[in-house]
């Protein structure tokens, strides 16, 4: 650890201190959220739009999001038996992409897709009797 020297607001000279790195001793306070130092990383956590709500099963193609983004996760909350939600990237010619598939039979099933979209993002329900399922969709 090495000495630099810097002046306060009334002028007088105080040591701050400086690792080999260069980089200057700070309390926890002043970092940044995540931020390691040491490591010369800092650590982010990926947080998605969840919208206005969650989407219950339907048999109609439900619209996500309309333009560009970002597929990020799906969760089962009110579970179908057989129920199948299929995520799409649908132009406005109806060309579909195919982004993942979410089995609805399980409540609290999970899945972590990262899948970039480039027109928008529509959920289809299939199988068995979507009516009575609930699912939360993670974008950005």
């Amino acid at each position: 650890m090495a000495l630099v020297y810097g002046k306060t607001s009334n002028g007088s000279l105080k040591p701050v201190a400086v690792d080999d790195n260069g980089n200057m001793a700070v309390s926890l306070g002043t970092r940044i959220s995540g931020e390691q130092i040491s490591l010369d990383r800092l650590f982010v956590a990926e947080v998605y739009d969840f919208g206005g709500g969650n989407v219950s099963g339907s048999t109609t193609d439900v619209t996500l999001k309309s333009g560009s983004g970002v597929l990020g996760q799906a969760q089962v909350l009110v579970p179908g038996s057989g129920v199948v939600a299929e995520f799409y990237d649908v132009s406005p010619t109806d060309n579909r992409v195919l982004l993942g598939v979410l089995p609805c039979d399980t409540r609290g099933t999970t899945i972590y897709f990262r899948r970039p979209f480039t027109n928008s993002l529509v959920v289809k329900f299939t199988g068995g009797n979507a009516s009575g399922v609930t699912i939360a969709v993670g974008r950005l």
